[in-house]
Formats: structure tokens, C-alpha cells, sequence
């Protein structure tokens, strides 16, 4: 398991259709497995890993249970897995964005590493594309904030704040605008931005 992209607990499968269950996300290929199989013990075997992973930063392992077309059928999941004592949070995997409609009861907000909404909501970018365009970069989440709300004034709508750890295990908070499937094709939206005073560079979404 080396390339992004989603798999059954045995091999490469097609990217799902768009809302699961996420019960779990590691930096360690053996602890998603460890998870896997708790679940699949209990019954439990629609499951499915999904590698998320760049060459600038550490791959990060995402188990899911479920493949739904509907909000409603992984809502009935969740229940199903809290019922047996697995918690987790609803993803949707469908385009144009994966949106977290909810966040686990232990995680706030722009707490870890990845992709955020201005409202909080976790995305994950990379389902759709690996790049975006990077505007800024922040110390402070209230400035990046204010840096979304000044590029959505400005007619961008996907626009996302990036967590990352810098020195010191401080937090820094990177604004991404657009989705990506090509390095060289966020490249040609830089002009664009730099028109409306937004200079930029293309960077990895989380």
C-alpha cells in the first residue's frame, strides 16, 4: 500500500462513492490494521482503508466502514457502530469536496494536522485532487480566518484553511484556495489570483 488512493482491507479498490464512517486515522499502517480487524470481529466487514499521501508530508492511514449514496444510510451505520461500541464521524467522499459534517467528541476544530472550512468542518481535498494554491500562512487561526473570508469576498468559495506543526510543536495554519489534480494546472490559476491580489504558489492539500 504505497500509492493515495482507497482500498478493501486486501487490495486497491475504486474511490467510494461518496458518504462513509470514518472509526479512525493513524501515521502507522499496523495500527489501522489493528482496528480493522477489532472491527471485523465484531461482525462488522464493509471496510475500507483510505491512504492519504504526498511526498511533503507522512502518509496518513483513514479506516472506513461503509460505502453510502445517501447522508442517511451512513447515519444508520454510525448507529449500528455505536451500538457496538465503535464511535466515529461521517465523511463524504463524493465531489466537489469530501466534507466532515461533524467532528468526533474528542476533536475540536483546527486542533490536527489537515484540511478545515472556515466553520470548523474537516476536508479532505485530496479525494479530489493533491494541490491547491497557497495564499498564507498564519500563527494565529483568527488572521487565516481572516484571510478565507477575504478571498471568498472576492468570489472563491473553495477555500481552505490548512493545520500543520511547524518548530516547537506550534501550530500554523496555511490558507488553500482550489482543488487540484495537477500541479501544472493550479499553476495556471496563479495569474488569475495575483489579478485580484492574491499572490500565490501551488502547495499539497492535506
Amino acid at each position: 500500500m504505497v500509492e493515495p488512493g482507497f482500498y478493501t482491507p486486501t487490495e486497491r479498490t475504486d474511490p467510494l462513492r461518496a458518504f462513509s464512517v470514518q472509526l479512525g486515522s493513524f501515521s502507522k499502517l499496523e495500527n489501522a490494521y489493528e482496528l480493522l480487524t477489532k472491527v471485523y470481529k465484531a461482525g462488522l466487514d464493509d471496510l475500507y482503508l483510505y491512504l492519504d499521501a504526498h511526498k511533503d508530508y507522512n502518509p496518513t492511514y483513514r479506516v472506513l466502514f461503509g460505502d453510502f449514496d445517501a447522508q442517511s444510510k451512513a447515519r444508520e451505520a454510525l448507529s449500528q457502530l455505536k451500538a457496538k461500541s465503535f464511535d466515529g464521524f461521517l465523511v463524504n467522499f463524493g465531489l466537489p469536496i469530501s466534507i466532515l459534517p461533524g467532528q468526533p467528541n474528542n476533536e475540536k476544530p483546527f486542533t490536527i494536522p489537515g484540511s478545515y472550512q472556515l466553520d470548523g468542518s474537516r476536508v479532505f481535498p485530496t479525494a479530489e485532487g493533491a494541490w491547491g494554491i497557497q495564499l498564507g500562512v498564519f500563527r494565529k487561526l483568527k488572521h487565516a480566518q481572516e484571510m478565507v473570508e477575504k478571498v471568498q469576498a472576492k468570489g472563491y468559495s473553495r477555500v481552505f484553511i490548512q493545520v500543520r506543526f511547524a518548530k516547537r510543536s506550534t501550530r500554523e495554519y496555511r490558507v488553500l484556495v482550489g482543488v487540484y489534480n495537477r500541479e501544472e494546472l493550479a499553476r495556471k490559476y496563479i495569474p488569475e489570483l495575483k489579478a485580484k491580489d492574491l499572490p500565490g504558489f501551488v502547495a499539497p492539500h492535506l
